[in-house]
């Protein structure tokens, strides 16, 4: 099996690098633009996703299985350091997060704990290479994982 790093993949390796770190780094950036961290992190997630598009179509930039299941622990990651990411009285602005993240914390707070679970899942079927598997728990992870939040937590784009 070819073992190829896509840029994206380099460039979620080091932003979760930086939205991982417990030190100063993390506090930091939450200090500056907690909104910016997550916005970030965001994309990060979204490239993941069109990476298993890719994949899952036979796409000649396409990243290889291993790529994949590295981006499913990268979002895996990301999910353990959501709710640090959603500090009281981030919302508003240019961000889309709703109100209710904070008036439902607890739900928020399962709804990041299934992500982990469906992007930790989505990377061992990874592993497998199986592209069958990969696109139905890929689905999953968008479904369960990513729209667990995003139906309930998520506002509308801002224009």
């Amino acid at each position: 099996m070819k073992f190829q790093l896509s840029k994206h993949l380099v460039t979620g390796v080091a932003a979760l690098v930086i939205v991982g770190s417990v030190g100063g780094v993390m506090q930091e950036a939450l200090g500056a633009d907690p909104i910016a961290v997550r916005k970030a992190m965001m994309k990060q997630n979204s490239a993941m996703l069109k990476n298993v598009k890719r994949f899952t179509k036979g796409h000649k930039r396409a990243v290889g299985a291993a790529d994949l299941a590295i981006g499913g622990e990268i979002l895996a990651g990301n999910a353990d350091n959501m709710l640090k990411l959603f500090p009281k009285g981030s919302g508003g602005g240019k961000s889309r997060a709703k109100s209710d993240i904070w008036q439902d914390w607890n739900g928020f707070k399962a709804a990041a704990a299934v992500l982990k679970v469906e992007a930790n899942k989505f990377a061992e079927v990874a592993k497998t290479g199986d592209k069958a598997a990969i696109k139905k728990q890929a689905g999953m992870l968008a479904k369960a994982g990513c729209g667990g939040c995003h139906q309930k937590f998520r506002g509308p784009k801002k224009k």
